[in-house]
């Protein structure tokens, strides 16, 4: 859908709302999201000094348009955007009959006093009108004419509150409250929604055909399997005294995950984990299967005759198919503990059940022939697998004599399962502990806390569970580098007026009672649910995440991290703004092309004969994107036109764009039109304009 400047600027104030969340499936919606806005977050003690901080965010990142030379209205629109997020907030996206077959919703509870609402409005209205956006008073409220969909804002009161509404299709205001749905009674809910998956992938598949005709009908036709009967999907977030949670539920799916390769006989138990040492720092258990790839092979073969197996077992000698693919599973659990490599990511092991394990001895001897013949031949004895023996077993490892590469992946077959390990010493000790039949996690206090008591009842499906406790420990120093990064993103360079102080607590209050990670996922009858519990700090959230890599990483990796953190806000605002004054620009090219045709009776034959004339500064040539890649001016105008052209005010009529953009691959190109309308438009839409009639010879004169 082609989009302009004034449509990508108020998906940037308003729609930044569109975070994921839902509600149960509805009749025609698509997407529904309900947000208790981040301004009436309830921070844990230990969070409190960073969220202060993060709330001052906002007046920083309004600063920064002027900063970088931007246009004052991009500072307006950080500022109503960043007051969208802090807001309460509805989102709901529906399938209408009619084109577009699709409209929204958007409610928006601003926070302050009784006329916080209406005041939001007046900016709102304000800024898009400064920057030539098609909005006219109606009624009460206001119309802004988008392309194909009129958009109606307005202030009513939603579930008590004087809000804002932006509505196109006629739809009932979105709700603001977010819903329980599988949240503890004890929970508060921060956020909600729904998605029906079908739909959207109806949706989907109806644009594609669209656009693109018979080879993408084609495709959704061959591939239905993959979206018919997908399900809708409600989710919720909140959090209470004790832990943060976050739950999913698929309703009727479990046909569609069985297509996906999930067996919704296939559940775990706590005897499963026999296998796991009692020290284990993380855990995995999901289900295993292939047959995913299986049947797309299969349908492969069917659609083109072309039997990828055949042809991969006569290259290497082995049954692909039933030695491997069809023969590893249906459980595999992965782990990490003190006892296989120090309880971080270097001492992993992953525990695969085999349903024939003779099968795939005979593959896996015919595979490590060929491997070490194919290294012996081309890389010099720089590359084996080498056989060696642990506990009376056949073990193999993958060797680089010579070469200091500090991992030695080892493997073994062990009964009926198959065990990897990142280490030679990690796979001794994940086969002791099953030969031995040591303790195992299920006797560690903290994980029967964690997760035994959720699993019991339920029909498991698969588990993730992490002792974020120890990695929060581990992760406290980088977890300060962040903090501190943010502390001075939030502080003025103009003055000491916005001073955030220290923001993280002292370690010892960091780690006090943290919370384990678990992640369930259940069948509840046809229904399939994940359910996550988690710390419900944040910062310790974040430490625990470090803490897992940053021993691995150091700190120069970690003020990377942080760099990743803070620095899109900040290249952000500045795109923001580079668009915006990228966008008036041509505007500006655009309205003296007309101007002077009104005035001159004839049309402009180049950008330095309106100069000349005075209709524009000498500087318009020059995007705020920098030269371009290619030559020639940044923004240019079109010079083949005449003057009937000119006057003909036609909305698809090219005249002016930015080249920088186009040319720079950014995806989107600033665009102007005969009636004097701008549209930051996507380079495929472009390009397609480009063709049509009207616009024969816009390519040649624009250099494109």
């Amino acid at each position: 859908m082609m989009r302009s400047y004034r449509t990508v600027l108020m998906v940037a104030v308003l729609v930044s709302l569109a975070r994921m969340s839902g509600v149960q499936a509805q009749d025609d919606v698509l997407v529904e999201i309900r947000f208790a806005g981040l301004g009436q977050v309830e921070p844990t003690a230990k969070d409190a000094a960073a969220y202060r901080a993060v709330l001052m965010l906002g007046d920083r990142l309004a600063e920064l348009p002027a900063e970088f030379g931007g246009p004052v209205e991009a500072g307006r629109a950080i500022e109503l955007g960043w007051e969208a997020l802090i807001a309460r907030s509805g989102l709901r996206i529906e399938m209408v009959d009619d084109e577009p077959p699709v409209a929204f919703s958007l409610s928006l509870s601003p926070s302050g006093d009784e006329h916080a609402a209406k005041r939001y409005l007046d900016r709102l209205h304000t800024l898009i009108e400064d920057t030539g956006g098609p909005i006219e008073a109606d009624g009460d409220g206001f119309i802004l004419d988008m392309p194909d969909m009129p958009v109606r804002l307005f202030n009513e009161q939603i579930d008590g509150r004087p809000s804002v509404l932006v509505i196109s299709g006629g739809l009932a205001p979105a709700e603001v409250s977010p819903q329980q749905f599988d949240l503890p009674n004890s929970a508060t809910a921060a956020m909600s929604g729904m998605i029906d998956l079908g739909k959207l992938f109806d949706l989907l598949r109806q644009a594609i055909q669209r656009e693109n005709g018979n080879d993408a009908a084609a495709f959704f036709e061959e591939n239905a399997w993959l979206f018919d009967g997908a399900p809708a999907l409600d989710f919720a977030y909140g959090s209470d005294d004790e832990y943060a949670y976050v739950t999913t539920r698929f309703h009727e799916s479990a046909d569609w995950f069985d297509r996906m390769g999930t067996d919704p006989d296939i559940v775990f138990t706590p005897d499963d984990f026999a296998g796991v040492p009692r020290d284990a720092t993380g855990l995995t258990a999901t289900p295993i299967s292939f047959d995913f790839i299986v049947k797309a092979l299969d349908r492969y073969e069917k659609e083109t005759g072309e039997n990828v197996f055949e042809e991969i077992d006569e290259a290497l000698g082995i049954d692909l198919r039933h030695g491997v693919l069809e023969n590893l599973g249906p459980r595999l659990i992965a782990y990490e503990s003190d006892r296989t490599g120090g309880g971080g990511f270097l001492s992993g092991v992953v525990l695969c059940e085999i349903r024939d394990a003779a099968a795939l001895a005979r593959v896996h001897s015919e595979l490590r022939r060929k491997l070490n013949d194919a290294a012996a031949d081309r890389a010099r004895g720089y590359f084996k697998i080498r056989t060696w023996s642990t506990a009376g077993h056949d073990a193999y490892s993958i060797a680089t004599p010579g070469l200091p590469i500090p991992i030695e992946v080892s493997w073994t077959i062990l009964g009926e399962q198959l065990v990897l390990a990142v280490s030679p010493r990690g796979l001794v000790e994940a086969v002791n502990q099953i030969e031995h039949g040591r303790d195992s996690i299920v006797d560690n206090r903290d994980f029967a806390e964690a997760v035994l008591d959720l699993m019991d009842g339920r029909r498991v499906s698969s588990i993730s569970y992490r002792d974020s406790a120890r990695f929060a420990a581990g992760g406290y120093s980088g977890l300060n580098i962040l903090l501190s990064g943010l502390a001075n993103t939030v502080r003025s360079p103009a003055g000491a007026d916005r001073e955030p102080g220290v923001l993280i607590p002292p370690y010892a209050e960091l780690i006090e009672g943290v919370k384990r990670v678990c992640v369930l996922t259940y069948w509840d009858d046809r229904d399939y649910v994940m359910f996550a519990r988690t710390d419900p700090s944040t910062l310790v959230q974040v430490a625990d995440a470090i803490g897992q890599y940053g021993g691995a990483m150091g700190i120069g990796q970690l003020t990377a991290i942080q760099a990743a953190v803070l620095i899109p806000a900040i290249a952000k605002a500045r795109e923001s703004a580079n668009q915006l004054k990228s966008a008036s620009q041509v505007r500006t090219i655009a309205m003296a092309m007309i101007q002077y045709k009104s005035e001159n009776n004839k049309s402009p034959k180049s950008m330095q004969e309106l100069m000349n004339a005075g209709y524009l500064p000498l500087e318009i040539q020059d995007s705020p994107y920098g030269p371009c890649s290619v030559g020639g001016p940044g923004i240019a105008m079109r010079t083949d036109l005449d003057a009937e052209q000119l006057e003909s005010f036609n909305p698809r009529l090219i005249v002016a764009l930015d080249r920088t953009m186009y040319f720079q691959a950014m995806g989107k190109v600033n665009v102007g039109f005969a009636d004097g309308h701008v549209e930051t438009m996507y380079l495929w839409d472009f390009d397609i304009l480009l063709n049509e009639d009207i616009n024969k010879g816009a390519r040649q004169t624009l250099d494109l």
